[in-house]
């Protein structure tokens, strides 16, 4: 991050899905916060704007326009891309007696390839996923399945006691670049946990880091996603200033993993379920545990070579060291490219997308958005909270992510924009916040998620 002498470090409420290992915030002058200030509801938020770095570059890669790769099998192709190719893999198709990978769309593939065209073959599966989006114990509650004036799209009621991998993913997705597409995975927003990824279809990963810790925890009513210390983790300090960029924010599996502090998880509906527009909702409960950053928040499906704008809904976010704030935005970029990442803008709700409501750790709340053509309202536990109208929320269709992150740039804000406050020696975590005594395994817990469509 950095700020110009006259700048100042603005409230950035909803960062989850910016990409802060892609970006420096520097502060616009307009509405200084003063350095020791709280943030109460209703006070104005700075402005922000946003200077991209230059793009990776991969000195054992092919830097070329296109770039493809084959292998015997699909899975060995994409691993033979990701190894040989810089830019964004496309599309995989059967070309002959062996699988084509490209950073263009594959055109003239014949059907009646040699080549039997199937889907990844996932290690660690839920043999028993039901199939469908809506889970069959939402049908046997009314209030549920026949909510007036909407139709029931999508539910987990999270009765079972393991994930149903015909809803859910346990990986979080980048723009479909990173984090498994090559198995290669990305530290965002200078966040303080490595997400285990359960049905990983990366050898290692599921050999390594599957089997040594799962975050997901059921007792036959809900879901917990929880947090531990990394069992893997080495002491590796940047030496220099040519290592604290993004070198070192995304890779291989091992030096990723060892140097992050904590293990955490995140369910995403990304490839399985999305839509544009309806009304979804999680009943949740969220820790109270300094570091936590809890979310439930929609993302963009489309990629960037398919016409998106990177858009984003946050539901719900949280900060664990101030459990009386929940915070809503909606963000999208123009001018989006596979070579350029976008010119990015954060719309504010009104009133404030800063809500107080006492300790919002005590017990579950129910958050919900009902987002309808030109309007995006947000609701707790039934009541509006705040609202957006604005035509830019109207472009493309989203996947849901619930996910407990650990620490990173918004944590350490200063106090007046959300954050610890803490000085730079003792920012989060300290050696003795990676304690296993002192972490605690905090958990985000999910009771059911609901999607509905609207109906005349």
């Amino acid at each position: 991050m950095q700020r110009s002498p006259e700048s100042f470090v603005s409230r950035i409420c909803a960062m989850s899905g910016v990409l802060l290992s892609l970006l420096l915030v520097s502060c616009s002058n307009s509405d200084p916060i003063e350095s020791g200030e709280t943030l109460t509801e209703g006070d104005s938020w700075p402005g922000f704007s946003y200077t991209f770095d230059s793009l990776p570059t991969f000195s054992a890669r092919n830097s070329s326009t296109a770039c493809t790769a084959t292998g015997s099998t699909i899975n060995i192709a994409k691993q033979n891309y990701g190894q040989q190719c810089a830019l964004p893999r496309v599309d995989c198709d059967p070309i002959g007696g062996e699988w084509v990978c490209s950073s263009e769309v594959i055109s003239g593939v014949s059907n009646t390839s040699s080549v039997p065209v199937s889907p990844p073959v996932f290690i660690n599966t839920d043999t028993n996923s039901s199939g469908q989006p809506v889970d069959p114990a939402s049908w046997n509650m009314p209030e549920v399945y026949q909510k007036p004036g909407y139709e029931l799209v999508f539910s987990d009621e999270f009765n079972s006691h393991q994930i149903d991998t015909a809803r859910w993913n346990t990986q979080l997705r980048w723009d479909g670049e990173f984090n498994g597409s090559w198995h290669e995975y990305r530290i965002v927003n200078g966040e303080k946990q490595f997400y285990v990824n359960i049905l990983s279809d990366d050898p290692e990963h599921q050999a390594q880091v599957v089997p040594a810790y799962n975050p997901f925890v059921f007792d036959g009513s809900r879901l917990a996603i929880r947090a531990s210390v990394n069992p893997f983790l080495e002491t590796i300090a940047p030496t220099g200033p040519e290592q604290i960029g993004r070198d070192i924010n995304y890779g291989r599996l091992d030096p990723l993993l060892k140097r992050q502090p904590f293990l955490s998880g995140v369910l995403s509906t990304h490839g399985k379920f999305s839509r544009k527009y309806g009304y979804f909702e999680a009943r949740i409960k969220i820790p109270s545990h300094a570091g936590t950053f809890p979310a439930f928040w929609l993302f963009h499906q489309r990629e960037r070579w398919q016409d998106t704008r990177r858009s984003e809904i946050d539901i719900m976010e949280n900060l664990g060291h101030a459990t009386q704030y929940v915070y809503n935005s909606f963000h999208y970029f123009d001018n989006v490219s596979i070579s350029y990442p976008g010119d990015a803008n954060f719309l504010r709700p009104e009133p404030n997308g800063q809500i107080t409501g006492g300790d919002f750790s005590d017990d579950y709340r129910v958050y919900a958005v009902d987002w309808s053509p030109g309007s995006v309202i947000w609701y707790i536990d039934g009541e509006e909270v705040s609202r957006l109208e604005n035509s830019n929320v109207d472009h493309e269709e989203m996947y849901i992510i619930l996910n407990l992150a650990i620490g990173g740039n918004w944590v350490n804000f200063p106090v007046s924009a959300g954050g610890l406050g803490r000085p730079d020696d003792q920012r989060y975590p300290t050696v003795e916040e990676q304690a296993a005594s002192a972490f605690g395994n905090p958990q985000l817990e999910i009771d059911y998620v609901r999607v509905y469509r609207h109906v005349q």
